[in-house]
């Protein structure tokens, strides 16, 4: 065993000086660059703030949904490109009606985006999930598939595009039909929920891969459905100038989409997505350690059996676990919309990994970790890119002078940022296994 274990300890070390080192040498690039290029700087600093935000809404349903019932819903990020859509489609809906007020109309398409993606958490539920966790209560499964049903019905009419019928030359049809398919979603996922509690069945045990399978399942389904019904065309989104109320440039007469601060343009979405973010992540945070729902989360995720004992109704409180985590991602959807200007079919897939990798970063099962990961991750794909090619550039310049041009080779690190995103992983959990702020599991004998 000693010949093993001293070989393990020395890779262990040298690893962990090489982590130290490269943490060395970002962090002295990085204060070069400060000094150098301050509004460079600073203006990565606000970009990965705001990207940061939206990880850490997007990781927080991961994050709560594995801390009450360690299953990794992979069907997570689907639910974040569909808020996105659903999101659009409430904008277009205000537009329409005259509704444009940059104060009112964001406000209440997140409202709608929110419900509609927290009924669809709870469709998923009881369709792709509870059926493996507890014995299947077929009214409730049938409900849900009724929401799902309303879910086809709402994209369908979208012939390559999202339109409701408000917009000149559309169908008026189509408005009719997207809102008869939203409300199905919303009184089916209802239906389903109140059947469940109050004919609960008997839990039941599966193997924790078939959950996982079901997940990716749900996730393909998702991502095809909406493929099928959208087109793989990237949608694009209302802009943050075309709402009403903004300041108005006097020298174009259009309205600014940014104000100056410290020496960079700073976007009003930019400011708009952290403030939302941050007033969700502290309502959550109070929701979790102040009221009776989060005590019972608390309560199902230290010991579900004994949570059953004391009255705990386990499986509403797990139901509403994936509503508060798909209303959240539903946020994160219609933010990143306004935020980059268009939605497509595929967003889910590597924003959801990404956010699945904040979660991890943070300690999954942390809220506060998912927050702190997701922060960590936008950061680390904008400021720490940033770093590495400033720093790259500056070598170069020590080394070669004025002949860098053509003697030192160009690197874009900004094309490695998913790597880089990996890596930041694979060296937090190098040292910190369990997370930045996650606690080890303790073995029960």
């Amino acid at each position: 065993m000693a010949q093993v274990r001293g070989p393990a300890k020395l890779a262990e070390a040298l690893l962990a000086a090489l982590l130290i080192s490269l943490l060395l040498a970002l962090s002295g690039a990085l204060l070069l660059m400060q000094q150098q290029q301050p509004q460079a700087f600073a203006q990565h600093l606000v970009n990965g703030l705001t990207l940061g935000a939206l990880f850490a809404l997007i990781a927080l349903g991961y994050t709560m949904v594995y801390g009450i019932i360690e299953l990794i819903n992979f069907a997570h990020g689907e639910v974040f490109m569909l808020g996105s859509f659903l999101g659009l489609l409430a904008l277009q809906a205000l537009f329409g009606w005259g509704i444009t007020s940059v104060f009112v109309a964001p406000v209440l398409a997140l409202l709608v985006a929110m419900c509609g993606c927290a009924a669809l958490g709870v469709a998923l539920d009881a369709v792709a999930y509870k059926p493996l966790r507890r014995k299947p209560n077929w009214a409730s499964v049938l409900a849900a598939c009724g929401a799902i049903l309303g879910l086809t019905i709402w994209l369908l009419p979208g012939r390559g595009k999202l339109d409701l019928g408000l917009l000149d030359g559309a169908e008026p049809y189509v408005f009719a039909t997207r809102l008869g398919g939203f409300v199905i979603l919303l009184l089916m996922a209802w239906t389903a929920f109140q059947l469940d509690a109050k004919n609960p069945s008997a839990p039941r045990t599966t193997p924790r891969v078939n959950a996982l399978l079901s997940a990716i399942g749900m996730s393909i389904f998702l991502q095809n459905l909406v493929m099928l019904a959208v087109g793989r065309d990237t949608q694009t989104f209302i802009q943050i100038t075309d709402f009403s109320g903004l300041p108005v440039n006097p020298e174009t007469g259009l309205s600014r989409s940014s104000f100056p601060l410290f020496g960079i343009e700073v976007q009003y979405i930019e400011v708009v997505t952290l403030v939302a973010a941050l007033l969700l992540m502290v309502a959550l945070d109070i929701l979790v350690s102040k009221t009776a729902l989060g005590r019972a989360m608390r309560a199902i995720a230290q010991d579900p059996e004994a949570a059953r004992m004391l009255g705990i109704p386990v499986a509403r409180i797990i139901t509403a676990t994936f509503m508060l985590g798909s209303a959240l991602a539903a946020a994160a959807g219609i933010l990143y919309g306004l935020r980059y200007g268009g939605v497509k079919f595929n967003d889910g897939f590597i924003i959801g990994l990404k956010a699945f990798i904040a979660a991890v970063l943070g300690g999954i099962g942390n809220i506060r970790g998912a927050m702190l990961g997701g922060f960590l991750l936008g950061l680390s794909e904008t400021v720490v890119v940033a770093t590495m090619e400033f720093g790259w550039q500056q070598l170069g310049n020590w080394r070669h002078g004025d002949k860098v041009t053509e003697l030192w080779p160009h690197a874009e690190f900004h094309d490695y940022k998913d790597a880089i995103a990996f890596l930041v992983l694979v060296a937090v959990l190098t040292l910190r296994p369990a997370g930045l702020l996650g606690a080890p599991e303790v073995e029960k004998v």
